[in-house]
């Protein structure tokens, strides 16, 4: 049983896959497997993913014949078609150095629930960006309900059996479920960072995150990820009001999102205003005013 499970979830990324994929079969730590997805790409990733079907520690390649539309149920079906211990998801069109693995598996200790690796930024060809994309302080201090300390998922490697206990609260999301995954873990378990740079994570109009910011759905979701957070004990109030008064500098922010979006916006406003006890604002007449 290999000790750490790489699941590389793809779709339509085949112009990043041939960096990616060489990233993950040359790591210096070589106790793993690779379990392969697609979600039904209409690229050329097809014909990158086959050309490692073969390769010795290739355990699975998984296509969806029609696309899930969620990064977490893609996730969720890799983790369990995965026999080891430790998760990496290596997102398609990221990529990392040879010693990612390694540097991580020093870290595999009891009570460790997730490493985060050093992480900086590349533009679409792979070129570095300005700024450095590792926590500025210990992920456990950090104000959750305000921002996500985790650059990517793809700097993370994290126990299997932590997603077995917490899936149930992802898989609804499309954009946010990492967020607060991470922000579970780090409540409830030790959290190992490391300084080294790693993981580079690339930016491109094509990205989930890009495509949910102009719809709204990053803002739905933040507030549903809120109250999450407070469910579960993995907020105070004080970090509460906090969160809520920056969705709705969000909300206001800029119009164009559609009436249907900016009811939706409102009511889960509205809900952890109530609950938070902090009016922060959210009110009827805004809603035609953002359109």
């Amino acid at each position: 049983m290999p000790k750490v499970s790489i699941v590389v979830p793809n779709y339509n990324h085949g112009r990043f896959l041939e960096q990616r994929l060489k990233s993950v079969y040359l790591q210096s730590f070589r106790d793993f497997e690779v379990i392969l997805l697609d979600d039904n790409s209409t690229d050329n990733s097809r014909g990158w993913l086959e050309k490692y079907r073969k390769e010795p520690q290739t355990a699975a390649v998984l296509y969806n014949t029609r696309n899930s539309g969620s990064t977490f149920l893609q996730w969720d079906k890799g983790i369990h078609a995965a026999t080891g211990d430790w998760i990496w998801i290596a997102e398609s069109d990221d990529f990392s150095t040879p010693d990612f693995l390694q540097i991580a598996s020093e870290h595999f200790h009891n009570g460790v629930g997730m490493v985060i690796l050093g992480s900086a930024s590349v533009d679409e060809a792979g070129i570095p960006e300005p700024g450095h994309e590792t926590p500025a302080s210990p992920v456990r201090e950090q104000n959750w309900a305000l921002s996500n300390p985790v650059p990517n998922a793809s700097a993370v490697v994290f126990r299997k059996d932590l997603w077995l206990r917490y899936r149930e609260h992802v898989l609804p999301y499309r954009l946010n479920g990492d967020w607060l995954f991470w922000c579970w873990i780090a409540r409830n378990t030790q959290v190992a960072e490391c300084a080294e740079q790693c993981n580079y994570f690339r930016h491109h109009a094509q990205s989930a995150r890009s495509q949910h910011s102009q719809s709204g759905t990053n803002l739905l979701e933040y507030g549903h990820m809120l109250w999450q957070m407070w469910k579960d004990g993995l907020c105070s109030a004080e970090e509460l009001k906090a969160g809520t008064r920056m969705l709705f500098r969000e909300w206001i922010a800029r119009k164009g999102r559609g009436i249907g979006m900016n009811i939706r916006i409102y009511r889960q406003g509205r809900k952890l205003e109530q609950v938070s006890g902090e009016r922060v604002g959210f009110s009827a007449p805004m809603i035609m005013k953002l359109i």
